[in-house]
């Protein structure tokens, strides 16, 4: 927050930029501001961490090796290359960005984390300068004016320099296409528009504008640009990563599901609509009535009726000034945005800024104040009202009333009919993967009011061991207690015992095999002698313990750990019923394997190979029963093979990720996680029904082994 002193001098430069008069008390205001600005943002950001910036900094180092693209999306793992770049006590990750949205930090990522940050700093700062002049440009207001509507954004703008955010760069790709766009500069606004459609995706609306303006070679540019984006991808990460992020990541973020998509501080229609009609039992317990299928309907027709009547409005409103079309096109985008913070709103200095030379001095105090409000913090006990997005709307309305009205009735009326039909067909779409997915056939084994992850189970006796979030750091969760460790702590699992657990601990730019004794207390580092130790697998004996290190797998007697050779790169394991084998997921050549391998590694048998991506393989208690999870074209799903029939069969549907799958202990049901209804790749804990030998499930009734209801099978 900044000083009472900062924040009457904001009132300072709201008096003078709506006035616009006096130009000397205008630059003298601008100087002060400036300073306040230096003095309470700058130097402050500049010797701070970043909450933000370790995102993109990770991610540009990444680019730098042969990792797939698909890990980058996964939480866990880009949390370990966190501490892997030096970066502790920083929780991440890097969905929803675009897989070139690090391009910008590629450069950074060669120098250490807090020298990368201050360059960072100092370049949004020649950004904020560089965006301030091409407005200046174009507009009838100078670089005081404009610095000092800038200043009005408040946190908006200092918290984009003190998160080491995005948008101020975003801010002058923008800045530069609407220079070029006015001043008819048709290719150069293109590409720069294209740019920031693949950067970050905002300018992707723009290109239906250029086509609907009959700029044909600014569509062209931008087409171009789109294209060269998707060839670097693909010569970059390769055509099945590309297609994947494509299929199972863009459609999540387009739509939303990031982080909490029910929490009311993303103010957005999306999540307004999802919190009055999705039932989420954990992060949305109570909605006003829980029917999906009118989420999907109200979403659809909302977003196809912002944008259909604003290529409508454009097309049919040859007198209104490109200028204020722009801007009503950027409030649009920034309307139909899924996922909005207050840093976001910065944005919004660019159609404002435009707007000044087309609204009479009347509206200028309306549009300045709405600019004020939006890049206000939200205080959790309003954000329920969802202030921003019902200004917003107005601010929408207020740009563009007259280009709405000029819309014939009867292109309104077909528009309407055409929209209707379309979003009920969504909905219909839509609502049906909701009665597909787990959420709708399975029990939730852990309803925890606003857990916003629960991973990787595992059995540990009688009791349940999962991964959890809690104060910002990955801990462990048994049952109803909660396990905290320095660092985070990854994939635990125990052996039949249930009393030692083990877990990956990660920590500074290492991770260990961590030993917790949950009876004493005890924590111990395991002397494997190997760096970067993954995923520990005990036997159920306790005895041994196999676990992976850059993509070899190791198994530890106690003594030393012996290196046990697989075809290709291991990515998960379990212990074979009798320990005397190790279940193996591995990949090579673009093929994927579950593998039989002795613990000595002198022979292996292929279990599956299969083109998709395999994980979390484990064999049922007789042997005879295979489960893993495969990646479909609906997300990852959870699968079993009967091995001596060779019959398959999958367990979970839906257009979401089903993932970790394990055995239940003393009853054959599968536990596993599941994103479906919530964040992309942040689940919740179910479990199936009891299954028979020939993977059917069994009514509670005929389950005779267990001989207790199935809701509190684990606790």
């Amino acid at each position: 927050m900044e000083s009472d002193c900062a924040k009457r001098l904001q009132v300072v430069a709201a008096i003078v930029a709506t006035s616009l008069a006096a130009p000397k008390l205008a630059r003298a205001a601008a100087l002060l501001t400036l300073a306040c600005f230096l003095y309470h943002t700058i130097l402050p950001a500049w010797s701070q961490p970043s909450s933000d910036f370790p995102n993109y900094y990770t991610a540009a180092k990444l680019a730098r090796t042969s990792r797939p693209l698909h890990l980058y999306y996964d939480w866990t793992w880009f949390q370990r290359q966190i501490h892997y770049a030096g970066i502790d006590g920083q929780l991440g990750g890097y969905i929803p960005q675009t897989p070139l949205t690090l391009v910008p930090f590629i450069p950074l990522g060669q120098l250490a984390a807090p020298r990368a940050r201050q360059i960072w700093l100092l370049l949004n700062c020649a950004f904020l300068a560089i965006s301030l002049r091409l407005l200046s440009r174009i507009t009838r207001l100078n670089i005081a004016w404009l610095w000092l509507i800038a200043f009005l954004a408040g946190d908006a703008l200092s918290n984009n320099f003190r998160l080491g955010q995005y948008y101020v760069f975003l801010l002058a790709l923008l800045a530069g296409g609407a220079y070029c766009l006015i001043t008819r500069r048709d290719r150069s606004a293109g590409a720069w528009l294209g740019l920031a459609f693949v950067l970050k995706l905002y300018g992707g609306p723009l290109f239906l504008l250029l086509l609907a303006k009959r700029r044909w070679r600014s569509g062209a540019a931008f087409g171009a640009v789109c294209a060269l984006s998707a060839c670097l991808c693909i010569a970059w990460f390769g055509a099945g990563e590309v297609s994947r992020y494509a299929t199972h990541i863009l459609p999540g973020s387009l739509e939303g599901d990031t982080l909490n998509p029910f929490h009311p501080s993303n103010n957005t229609a999306s999540t307004l609509l999802r919190r009055d009609f999705v039932k989420e039992d954990e992060l949305n317990p109570h909605p006003v009535a829980d029917f999906p299928f009118l989420f999907f309907l109200c979403r659809n027709a909302f977003v196809l009726a912002v944008m259909v009547f604003t290529a409508m409005g454009t097309i049919r409103s040859p007198d209104i000034s490109p200028k204020k079309i722009l801007a009503w096109w950027l409030v649009a985008i920034l309307l139909l945005s899924p996922n909005t913070a207050s840093y976001t709103f910065v944005l919004l200095l660019l159609p404002v800024a435009l707007l000044f030379d087309e609204m009479p001095r009347a509206r200028w105090f309306m549009v300045l104040t709405a600019f004020a409000l939006l890049c206000l913090p939200l205080r959790p006990s309003w954000s329920w009202l969802f202030p921003r997005l019902w200004l917003m709307l107005a601010l929408f309305f207020l740009i563009g009333h007259r280009a709405l009205i000029a819309i014939p009735r009867r292109w309104s009326l077909a528009a309407a009919s055409i929209i209707g039909v379309a979003a009920a067909a969504a909905g219909a779409v839509g609502a049906n993967s909701v009665t597909q997915a787990p959420t709708a056939h399975f029990a939730r084994v852990v309803t925890e009011p606003g857990a916003i992850y629960s991973g990787s189970p595992a059995i540990a006796g009688q009791s349940l061991l999962y991964e959890t979030i809690r104060s910002g750091h990955y801990a462990i969760r048994r049952n109803d207690r909660t396990f905290e460790f320095p660092g985070e702590a990854f994939h635990p699992t125990a052996p039949d015992s249930g009393t030692l657990i083990y877990f990956e601990s990660v920590l500074g730019t290492d991770s260990k095999i961590m030993r917790f004794d949950s009876a004493s207390g005890d924590l111990t580092a395991m002397p494997l002698g190997v760096a970067h130790p993954e995923q520990p697998a005990p036997s159920r004996d306790g005895r041994l313990l196999a676990f992976i290190a850059d993509g070899r797998l190791y198994c530890f007697d106690g003594i030393r750990s012996q290196s046990i050779s697989i075809t290709g790169e291991a990515t998960n394991i379990s212990f074979a019923p009798g320990d005397a084998a190790l279940v193996v997921s591995s990949a090579y050549q673009r093929r994927y394997y579950i593998s039989l391998s002795g613990i000595t590694g002198q022979h292996a048998s292929v279990l599956l190979a299969s083109s998709s991506d395999l994980a979390s393989p484990s064999l049922s208690s007789d042997g005879r029963t295979l489960l893993y999870s495969a990646l479909t074209g609906s997300g990852w799903q959870v699968r079993i093979k009967s091995l001596p029939a060779g019959a398959e069969r999958e367990i979970t549907h839906g257009h979401c990720n089903n993932v970790s799958p394990v055995w239940s202990s003393g009853r054959r049901q599968i536990l596993f996680a599941s994103d479906c209804g919530r964040g992309i790749g942040l689940p919740s804990l179910y479990i199936t029904p009891p299954l028979d030998n020939l993977g059917n499930f069994v009514p509670e009734s005929l389950d005779s082994e267990a001989g207790i209801p199935l809701a509190p099978a684990i606790r």
